[in-house]
């Protein structure tokens, strides 16, 4: 995950946060001893790095000034909760709290009570100026040329007002908007 501003990136190797100057700087780790890492996301400010961890027990959400120092636990959950993005303020995550299915919460980086953001699942998304692009669906990655109901597709809204991106029956994963436009991955034919 690059910084906004395109000086670092954020990556997970082995269950590691890492931070490396862009381009070609050498990888620092950020994150020893904090459990096994995954999901680094950016605030929209750069201020601040998002990530899930799993040193409390569970996956949950925590947060750490950029470019490293120590985090802080934001989520307090027996399940797994997990990092897709920021929306302003707000860490936005996947979780199955309140006893339902998976959904998307987000919880202010101060901390605070998480909030239902969006009422259905997603996988991964991106932030639009007007609402966002969702991933949905349940295939691996790796499982090519299926067909069915549990296919990765991409849908753009918000709440309850959702459309498909590509109206197209092949997987399409991993929204990203850079410079107003809309960049995904789609399987071939």
């Amino acid at each position: 995950s690059p910084s906004p501003d395109g000086t670092l990136l954020a990556f997970t190797w082995r269950g590691m946060l890492y931070l490396a100057d862009l381009p070609g700087g050498e990888p620092r780790c950020v994150t020893p001893g904090e459990g096994y890492v995954a999901n680094p996301e950016w605030s929209p400010d750069g201020r601040w790095i998002a990530f899930t961890s799993d040193a409390s027990g569970g996956g949950d959400v925590y947060v750490m000034p950029a470019p490293g120092g120590e985090s802080r636990r934001l989520t307090y959950h027996s399940g797994e909760d997990t990092v897709l993005g920021w929306e302003d303020d707000r860490v936005l995550f996947l979780s199955s709290r309140e006893g339902g299915g998976e959904a998307v919460y987000s919880v202010p980086v101060a901390g605070g009570t998480p909030e239902l953001r969006i009422p259905v699942p997603a996988r991964s998304l991106a932030l639009l100026e007007e609402g966002f692009i969702l991933e949905t669906g349940a295939t691996p990655w790796w499982l090519r040329h299926y067909r069915g109901s549990a296919s990765s597709s991409l849908w753009t809204g918000d709440r309850d007002d959702w459309m498909p991106l590509c109206p197209d029956s092949r997987d399409q994963r991993w929204p990203m908007v850079l410079n107003g436009s809309v960049y995904f991955v789609m399987e071939d034919g």
